[in-house]
């Protein structure tokens, strides 16, 4: 068995580039952007009101003065008004361009109408509620870089910048092959030694959250020779494939060799983690097959700590590192295996819970994600945080 790190970084090697793709920017959430983005013009355009209010020229301010007379309304949306008078002051609105004449915007509820003018109740300090024109971005600027998420702030940006289509990171073909002969479908009848399929809406909806989704889903028998027909099939047209069960030391477990035969070339077999021990990848050209435990924890837990993190490092995302939690009970160490744990947040802070084996799910689905912990560490300690979503 192979450590953690290793067999990540096996797997994360073996998958290609996968090139672009341009995508509309209606499209793009969760996407990862493959070419700089620059500012069109400076962000913001104008020195920008900040806030609903007056303008005022704070030097009047200074001067002890506090009753001014409203020479009228600079709207949002107009052209840049001017105070002629610094003896009085403009109402303006959130978003309309400081007049010209005036530095500093009192808000609304530092004021108090008298009339037709306004006596100011607490004197800011010069420059307030403003958003200075480029303190954001100069026109040229890199406001996203290669690499960024595209998520809803960074969408915003784009659509600021007027980018209505944007280089992308092209989404691999995915295809998912489960296995098992006591596995039907979810809208089946189990027997009494017969168990629903967990894998297709578990596997799909944790891609989903990430930008991936599963192209093509197939399920064999436990027959060699129906699972080498499917694999084969599978392998067709898939540029990564995932598999489900079969990959144990089990008289069944055919996977591993069949693959072999198919001319998929092992980089390992095997893990030192729980659960998930007898994780195996290989590749056949450009092609990278994961073939994960039939445990359903096991195999929702290992697709998300090697897969997501692989397909993001192919993309050409930037890191984004998981973030360290310590949990309220330091769970014990193992001496030679990584142990991944199912986390939950309570109102005192981060909990692990126990599930009964990795086959259990009900206990594991109300965690937010799964702690990672390194064979033999001291408590108490920080561990890295994988969340399902």
């Amino acid at each position: 068995m192979i450590p953690v790190a290793e067999a990540f970084a096996r797997l994360r090697d073996a998958l290609p580039d996968f090139g672009t793709e341009p995508v509309a920017l209606s499209d793009a959430v969760g996407r990862i952007l493959r070419e700089p983005l620059r500012a069109e013009r400076d962000a913001p355009p104008f020195d920008r009101v900040m806030l609903d209010g007056v303008a005022v020229s704070h030097a009047a301010l200074a001067a002890g003065r506090s009753r001014f007379p409203v020479a009228g309304l600079a709207p949002a949306g107009q052209p840049r008004a001017r105070l002629l008078d610094p003896q009085s002051v403009l109402e303006v609105m959130t978003g309309a361009p400081l007049p010209e004449g005036a530095d500093t915007v009192v808000p609304v509820e530092d004021l108090e109408r008298e009339g037709d003018a306004v006596r100011i109740l607490d004197v800011p300090e010069k420059g307030q509620g403003v958003h200075r024109r480029a303190s954001d971005a100069r026109v040229g600027d890199e406001v996203l870089p290669s690499g960024t998420r595209l998520r809803p702030a960074a969408l915003a940006v784009a659509a600021t910048e007027g980018a209505l289509t944007l280089q992308t990171a092209r989404r691999p073909v995915i295809s998912l092959l489960t296995s098992g002969d006591e596995v039907v479908p979810p809208d089946a009848q189990p027997l009494d030694h017969q168990i629903r399929a967990s894998h297709p809406a578990a596997l799909a909806a944790l891609l989903r959250g990430f930008g991936h989704c599963i192209s093509r889903h197939r399920h064999a028998p436990d027959d060699p020779v129906l699972l080498k027909a499917l694999l084969a099939e599978a392998l067709e047209s898939a540029e990564i494939l995932l598999v489900t069960g079969g990959v144990s030391k089990g008289s069944a477990d055919h996977v591993p060799r069949i693959l072999g035969e198919l001319g998929v070339r092992g980089h390992f077999h095997g893990v030192a983690q729980r659960p998930g021990k007898p994780l195996w990848c290989g590749s056949r050209g450009k092609q990278v097959v994961l073939a994960l435990p039939g445990n359903p924890l096991s195999a929702l837990t290992c697709a998300r700590r090697y897969l997501i993190p692989a397909l993001d490092a192919a993309m050409g995302a930037l890191p984004e590192p998981p973030p360290l939690v310590r949990p309220l009970t330091p769970p014990a160490p193992h001496p030679t295996l990584a142990t991944f744990r199912p986390l939950r947040v309570t109102s005192e802070g981060w909990e692990w819970v126990i599930p009964p084996n990795s086959g259990a799910l009900h206990v594991p689905a109300l965690t937010q994600g799964f702690l990672e912990c390194p064979p033999g560490f001291s408590p108490p300690d920080l561990f890295p945080f994988y969340a399902w979503t």
